[in-house]
């Protein structure tokens, strides 16, 4: 919607997957996107990708791909040196949410992991729903992790813009959240949904 106007995007990809999901990020008039993209054939799932587009006036341009194992809830964020990038997705090439992770795309940094076990403790590690904010320099990331005793908000830090992250911890007064609610951030103010009451 713009000026109050509605119109359509003409996006580049006429069907998606059923888990679906795209974020968008608008940076001096050029609009960003990128989705989770599966390739399926005959003989099952052939690649999982993260499709990074972008669109300056009407046409969409195709950007790059980042070869990763079921990409969940990315979210991209444009800026002058290029889109950062959060993304969960699965290790060991298995749709195991038990083993999802937050990983980052930076640029000048590449691809990392962001680090979750002084966080959560146990057999059970998952993390999902990632949000990321970009203030003065500093990024910040919050996303839903879980392990035995239940679900949580994760927060990491990064004063040289993902160079290095200080430790993960656990943000008090989370619990308990909604897990299929993703954090948003507004500069550095984080709003999350949390469950009140027994329904």
């Amino acid at each position: 919607q713009q000026n109050g106007e509605w119109r359509d995007l003409g996006f580049p990809v006429d069907s998606v997957g059923p888990s679906w999901e795209i974020s968008l990020s608008l940076y001096q008039g050029v609009l960003w996107a990128a989705w989770p993209s599966t390739s399926w054939s005959d003989g099952g799932r052939d690649m999982d990708l993260l499709e990074v587009w972008k669109q300056d006036g009407t046409e969409w341009e195709y950007v790059s791909t980042y070869p990763m194992d079921f990409p969940v809830h990315p979210q991209i964020l444009a800026g002058s040196e290029g889109p950062k990038m959060v993304v969960g997705a699965s290790r060991m090439g298995t749709d195991d949410r038990s083993n999802r992770r937050i990983q980052v795309i930076l640029p000048g940094v590449g691809w990392s992991e962001l680090p979750l076990s002084s966080a959560l403790s146990g057999s059970l590690l998952r993390a999902e729903r990632a949000s990321m904010s970009e203030v003065d320099g500093a990024l910040n990331v919050a996303m839903i992790g879980e392990d035995e005793s239940g679900n949580y908000l994760i927060h990491w830090h990064s004063g040289d813009l993902g160079k290095t992250w200080e430790d993960p911890f656990i943000l008090p007064d989370s619990f308990p959240i909604l897990p299929h609610i993703t954090p948003q951030w507004y500069e550095n103010t984080l709003w999350w949904a949390v469950q009140m009451g027994e329904q």
